[in-house]
């Protein structure tokens, strides 16, 4: 034990029960053997018991031991004409502290004392002990972020991230330094190879849903293959990388496994056959993993997606915009609804009857009739979900729907609906299709009673062009068609985005690279708002949670403007983890995320930074020295903060096996011939 005592506590700065300083002793007066990041063990008494305290050495200070005030007094002193000596001290922010066999940290009973021998601690157990790392395995809560200075792992609470005690994980840094990505798709690694135990959190990480928004290129639709940068290494390189997997306990050789994981595009086109084909260039290899995905009407008009559509900030700044768009949203709902229960009575009339009897079926115009017709041609179950009802009754009409939905004035395309406002609005000028008559009362009459004017409405119908021109109609979809015959197993609807992400384990990457910066934002707000409500009717949300891995979240919940998006990330920040909803975001930038989305992160991680960005507020959980090297860290390093933590930790986090860019994939072992050719 004595061989590790590295200084005497000093009296020369003044100590507290939260941070001390030591005097740091040097043989040869030019070395020393202490780093930043270490951990250091003191010993004081306080009413003749020992109180043991640890702590993290956070910045190491040196200067002249002695009168040393000018050039020409240092020039004489390293000539040594006259005498003088190197002083080093060490600044150390207590981390723990035990009395009588007791952690007594919240209670401070004394105070590290001038004079007292301080350790360096080394033994991985009191490493762990010195960080509470020991509290975490035996609550098995514990979750490996990387691994610290030492080379010993470093772990935060699950408990802080999973909802228990708080949620949401932050990351921020310069882009192409920081290595955001690299380190999200790690914890998501480290999360699923976690979830390999037989704990309620590595329960609940095993089934958990991990979605992932691919924002660059087609960088993330190689989870599941070998980078390049890590079989090129050297060998060394790989050593030391697989020695830090080892030490955190996850195996160096895995990668994301292909049968869990989904990899979602949109449309190639609007096309009846191009609609169903994702536009992935790079992974047609990957077969029924990869699938196309989209919002019918249902969705549009349940989720109430048509005002994350159209532009944000335009919107809130116009009082007559956003009644028009109330008004929108409300009649589409009330057709909806009328929809619904007009299929649901077909339901309730057909199984109880189990026949259409004498009844005369098929008037023009009679739309229980032709539900009725469409229920005998179902020869599967007949879904409770209202929703899925509506759908397979149409899907089994032997009709194109736009004919049923026409009567009842539900738009099924963002064309659709512009053509009934303007029908609206023009009247008896207006060209009506046969059957549709009634449906544009409907619409005139959402449009007068609220008092909006033309000249709002026409200049609504420019901003849904617009949208469709940035890629709405792409997303917001035609109602797929179907065979004539008989439906005999129920169809799987493989667009629905709701459908794909709720899997056990599985993970669902969603393509936005090749959607205008408007309709990102509508997929990143759909998807959110379809996993909120699924979540709420949930009974076990919080043991099955959903990871949303997001970056550029300055994007979608900016500090400047409001509106819906906002709104519905505060959403998430604030009520998400009631509900296991778990948002693991990422920026350049934390001051521009808005304020109450960004705090609510219990961890966040701060990777290579602008020194004029450190300098904001949110990063002043940092200890002042961390925000400095902050600005100089290179890729790989991270400093991690969670309530459980004492201190904010620095921590290296290795080389990933999988790919995290298109450009960096072998087709070594996985037959991925020609994938950019």
């Amino acid at each position: 034990m004595a061989d590790n005592i590295i200084g005497i506590v000093s009296g020369i700065e003044k100590n507290t029960p939260t941070e001390f300083y030591v005097n740091l002793f040097s043989e040869d007066g030019k070395s020393i053997r202490v780093r930043i990041g270490d951990v250091v063990r003191v010993s004081v008494f306080y009413n003749d018991q020992e109180v043991i305290y640890y702590g993290t050495v956070y910045d190491i200070l040196s200067r002249w031991d002695n009168d040393v005030d000018s050039g020409f007094k240092e020039k004489a002193v390293f000539e040594q004409v006259v005498p003088g000596n190197r002083f080093y001290m060490a600044a150390v922010a207590v981390t723990r502290a035990f009395y009588k066999g007791r952690e007594v940290f919240d209670e401070p009973l004394s105070v590290p004392a001038p004079g007292t021998p301080a350790f360096l601690v080394t033994e991985k157990e009191e490493v762990e002990k010195a960080l509470r790392f020991d509290e975490l395995k035996r609550r098995k809560s514990h979750l490996p972020v990387g691994v610290m200075i030492n080379g010993q792992p470093a772990y935060i609470d699950l408990g802080f991230v999973l909802g228990e005690n708080g949620a949401h994980i932050n990351i921020s840094g310069q882009s192409g330094v920081a290595a955001k990505t690299s380190y999200a798709t790690f914890l998501m690694a480290a999360m699923l190879q976690r979830g390999q135990g037989e704990d309620r959190y590595a329960s609940a990480l095993r089934e958990g849903r991990y979605i992932v928004f691919n924002m660059k290129g087609e960088s993330l639709f190689f989870l599941d293959c070998d980078s390049e940068d890590w079989l090129k290494a050297d060998e060394a390189d790989r050593q030391m990388w697989s020695s830090m997997y080892s030490a955190m306990g996850l195996d160096p050789e895995w990668k994301f496994p292909l049968d869990s994981i989904l990899y979602c595009g949109i449309p190639k086109s609007v096309g009846s056959r191009l609609l169903e084909e994702p536009d992935i260039k790079s992974r047609s290899d990957a077969g029924k993993n990869l699938r196309v995905y989209g919002w019918d009407f249902i969705d549009v008009i349940r989720y109430r997606l048509l005002e994350l559509a159209l532009d944000q900030e335009e919107m809130s700044m116009s009082q007559n915009m956003q009644l028009l768009l109330f008004s929108v949203q409300e009649k589409m709902e009330e057709l909806l609804e009328r929809l619904v229960f007009d299929v649901d009575a077909a339901v309730t009339e057909f199984t109880r009857k189990g026949t259409i009897g004498n009844r005369t079926v098929g008037r023009a115009g009679d739309k229980r009739d032709i539900f009725i017709r469409a229920l005998q041609n179902i020869k599967c179950s007949i879904p409770d979900n209202v929703y899925e009802r509506v759908r397979l009754v149409l899907y089994a009409c032997n009709e194109g729907p736009e004919q049923i939905l026409g009567s009842y004035g539900i738009p099924q395309t963002v064309d659709d609906l512009t053509d009934y406002l303007r029908g609206a609005v023009l009247g008896d000028k207006a060209e009506v299709s046969e059957g549709q008559e009634g449906a544009l009362k409907e619409w005139s009459k959402a449009i007068t009673e609220n008092e909006v004017g033309s000249a709002t409405v026409f200049a609504f119908i420019r901003r849904l062009k617009l949208a469709k021109k940035e890629g709405l109609s792409k997303l917001w979809r035609a109602f797929p068609h179907t065979l004539q015959g008989e439906v005999t197993e129920a169809p799987s609807f493989n667009y629905s985005v709701g459908s794909a992400w709720d899997r056990k384990g599985g993970i669902t990457v969603i393509d936005l690279s090749k959607l205008h910066s408007s309709m990102q934002a509508f997929v990143v707000g759909a998807v959110l708002r379809q996993v909120l409500e699924a979540k709420m009717a949930h009974p076990k949300a919080t043991e099955e949670p959903v990871f949303i891995f997001l970056d550029e979240l300055n994007k979608y919940a900016p500090r400047t403007e409001g509106g819906a998006m906002v709104k519905l990330f505060r959403d998430v920040a604030e009520r998400g983890r009631s509900f296991g909803v778990i948002l693991v975001g990422a920026e350049q930038t934390a001051s521009q995320v808005d304020f109450r989305v960004v705090t609510q992160s219990s961890t966040t991680v701060v990777g290579h930074q602008k020194a004029a960005e450190l300098s904001h507020d949110e990063y002043k959980h940092l200890l002042p020295r961390q925000r400095e090297m902050a600005s100089s860290v290179g890729p790989g390093v991270v400093f991690v903060d969670q309530p459980f933590l004492r201190v904010p930790i620095m921590v290296k986090f290795p080389m990933t096996r999988w790919s995290t860019k298109e450009t960096k994939v072998t087709t070594q072992g996985f037959g991925l011939t020609d994938i950019f050719g």
